[in-house]
């Protein structure tokens, strides 16, 4: 009797301990579901220690969801500023991104243009050169309209600094990427355009392609801002 005592006391205080500890009894030391891993332990979602969850996205203003909608005309330069007080470009990329992938192809491709009615700022084109990039290797579908009209909407905001980007794009598989490439370095204007234009002329195979690209070259001047047909002439 004396012993099954002494022993039911040395029970309850090993149980005692392994409460305290936070394990059960047979678990290894460290965790209840095996050791601890070697390397510090990565904090948990939310948490002060480590990444949190990302803030929720401002809501897209109804307004503004509903010119974008509209095939008729883009929202102005004044209804962007009035529906988007706060960083407009932003704004409008945030539809144009994949997190509003529940949108339109339609809005998302005007959301881009859009971008071309604000100021032409570094930021601005940043966000389109980011554009070009994430879409550069669509081949095909939706994906390439959105390619088209970021190169479009970079030609209208672009510089000379933009040149390089957009040139290449006129060696693209999508022979319509390629012509809006070839117009977007006319919009730019810039005489750093004419060589990478020239040299796609020599090399292309498409007549169409090749058509418009000599249509263009000549008009590629600092002075020009404004799309102008002109004839087609032999180089």
């Amino acid at each position: 009797m004396k012993l099954f005592t002494q022993t039911a006391i040395v029970l309850a205080l090993a149980l005692g301990v392994t409460q305290a500890s936070g394990t059960s009894p047979g678990a290894s030391a460290g965790s209840a579901d095996g050791p601890v891993a070697d390397g510090p332990v990565a904090a948990g979602p939310g948490t002060d220690s480590g990444p949190g969850i990302a803030p929720a996205e401002p809501p897209i203003p109804e307004d503004l969801l509903l010119l974008l909608g509209s095939i008729e005309a883009l929202p102005t330069r004044e209804q962007l500023e009035t529906l988007l007080p706060d960083a407009p470009a932003s704004r409008l990329m945030q539809i144009t991104s994949s997190a509003s992938n529940t949108l339109s192809p339609g809005v998302r491709i005007r959301a881009i243009r859009a971008l071309g009615q604000l100021p032409g700022s570094p930021q601005l084109r940043a966000a389109l050169l980011q554009l070009l990039t994430h879409h550069s290797a669509a081949r095909e579908g939706t994906a390439v309209l959105y390619l088209m009209t970021a190169v479009e909407t970079l030609g209208q905001v672009g510089t000379v600094d933009e040149v390089d980007e957009v040139a290449a794009f006129l060696a693209h598989p999508s022979r319509d990427v390629r012509i809006f490439a070839a117009r977007a370095l006319r919009q730019i204007a810039a005489p750093s355009a004419v060589a990478p234009l020239r040299e796609q002329a020599s090399r292309e195979l498409v007549e169409a392609v090749k058509i418009e690209i000599l249509s263009l070259i000549h008009i590629s001047e600092p002075t020009r801002r404004t799309p102008i047909s002109y004839a087609v002439f032999c180089l």
